[in-house]
């Protein structure tokens, strides 16, 4: 007897295990469109404000036309005038409202999709079981899904992926077990609706379905009574947040219309510069200036109420600047030199998709780059023990841009003007090594008083109450230093 219960206790061991594993490593916080998007949603089903009139409108005494100005990610235009609604589907909140009310909203959301997770390596088991499978091959197929990078990686966040793959595991184990009792299929078919509520794409589980369910009748009857509660959920989610049973928010986000394809963009450079040498060739002097105009630019065009975005050639843009270039040698064994260079990149045409909605870029908005930037190198070449030895040490600097780019105008939807844009940077990196024969062996040190300026800064997705001060900034690597070598062929 105790034989025979160790192998269920070690199994519910390992899954505790596993589960508690994926809560401690999960994420506690929602952004993007998706994970926000989720539990907005689930806080509108707990409120019972689903469609939600935009207050911004009647604070600022504007038309309804300009809602969708005010629509976040994850949401569109609701089925009356000046109304927003959400248009992801309501399964995976439906699980965000319950676990909320159970555990609150600090935890409770959190903890669905590990729960999920833990809980599918126990019905790809008994799927497999249900289909013969031995212990050990039917518990390899729970470890398996159970150690996917991907699988664990969407386990971790509030997102739909673990949800729709639970219930598709529990409708195709609950079809299986039907072959024994009939009164399964009610669990079939209300796992298949869940899964269809949580992922519309999910009906294709229908095929996989009806391959283990009896094609009896009373075994469909069941089926589809089943189903019948989560297509009820699924009219009156639909009625409610988009005025029609027979409409979806996916079919109103303009993917439709995205074009198929996208041309190539045009540049015309005009440039004009000089090259000079002096001193026997021990000083070299470039200059050059540039005219740049860009036409039918590939850019991203954001769709604000999924976080989606597909590239089309849209705007135009100029650059126009110069670059001095000066090398010397000094003595035989020292070389400096540096550049100073000058740009100033912007926009030339407004690009807005409709009369009502944000801009993607506006007339005049620069593009991000540091207006100038100075660069100087030296070099000392020596022998040491009596092969070709060199030291070098270089220095880079880039001025802060002050010009608004089109991320920072509010027009465009971007941040206010306050956001930093290009900032400040240094850099220094020194290399010293040596050669023979076609070896080049060096140290080296980069970033070496370890700066870190915020390159480049987004913040996090909003709600429709307001922003989030989650920001994410990027830097350049700290200080690193190491050794290389290199063979010349």
């Amino acid at each position: 007897m105790t034989k025979r219960l160790l192998p269920p206790i070690i199994a519910l061991v390992a899954l505790t295990l596993y589960g508690a594993f994926l809560m401690r490593h999960a994420s506690y916080a929602v952004g993007g469109s998706d994970s926000s998007g989720y539990a907005n949603i689930a806080r509108s089903l707990t409120t019972g404000r689903l469609v939600e009139r935009v207050e911004m409108l009647d604070r600022f005494a504007l038309p309804d036309g300009f809602a969708s100005a005010f629509a976040p990610l994850a949401y569109l235009l609701g089925p009356r005038p000046g109304t927003l609604t959400p248009f992801y589907p309501v399964g995976l909140p439906l699980h965000l409202a319950v676990a909320a009310i159970i555990g609150g909203w600090r935890s409770g959301p959190f903890f669905v999709v590990p729960i999920l997770a833990t809980l599918s390596l126990l019905f790809i088991y008994l799927a497999g079981r249900e289909l013969d499978l031995s212990r050990a091959l039917a518990g390899t197929s729970a470890l398996m899904l159970g150690i996917c990078p991907v699988f664990l990686f969407q386990a971790q966040w509030v997102m739909s992926d673990v949800a729709a793959t639970f219930w598709a595991l529990v409708a195709v184990f609950a079809s299986l077990r039907a072959r024994r009792r009939a009164a399964w299929a009610l669990l079939a078919g209300f796992a298949f609706g869940i899964g269809v509520l949580v992922r519309p794409t999910s009906a294709l589980m229908l095929i996989p379905v009806l391959f283990g369910l009896p094609l009896r009748p009373r075994c469909l009857l069941f089926f589809a009574l089943g189903g019948l509660p989560t297509a009820m959920i699924l009219f009156v989610y639909d009625l409610t947040a988009y005025g029609s049973i027979w409409r979806t928010g996916y079919g109103q986000i303009g993917l439709t219309d995205v074009p198929p394809d996208y041309d190539s963009d045009s540049v015309w450079s005009y440039e004009i510069g000089t090259k000079n040498s002096f001193a026997d060739n021990r000083v070299l002097l470039n200059a050059s200036a540039y005219f740049v105009q860009w036409k039918d630019i590939q850019q991203n065009v954001p769709l604000t109420a999924c976080g989606f975005q597909f590239t089309g050639n849209l705007g135009e843009a100029e650059s126009k600047g110069f670059d001095v270039q000066a090398q010397a040698r000094v003595t035989d064994g020292l070389t400096l030199g540096g550049t100073f260079a000058y740009t100033d990149a912007q926009f030339t045409q407004t690009v807005q998709l409709q009369p009502t909605v944000q801009s993607i870029v506006s007339d005049g908005d620069h593009l991000a780059g540091s207006p100038w930037t100075v660069v100087v190198f030296g070099q000392y070449d020596f022998p040491l023990f009596d092969r070709p030895a060199y030291v070098r040490a270089d220095y880079q600097y880039s001025a802060q841009q002050d010009d608004a780019t089109f991320g920072q105008n509010p027009a465009n939807g971007g941040f206010a003007l306050w956001f930093p844009s290009v900032p400040v940077q240094s850099y220094t990196s020194l290399r010293a090594g040596m050669k023979w024969d076609r070896f080049d062996v060096s140290v080296f040190a980069q970033n070496l008083f370890d700066t870190q300026p915020k390159l480049t800064q987004t913040q996090d997705i909003g709600t429709p109450e307001g922003g989030t001060p989650l920001f994410y900034a990027i830097t350049w690597r700290p200080r690193t230093v190491g050794l290389t070598a290199t063979y010349n062929f």
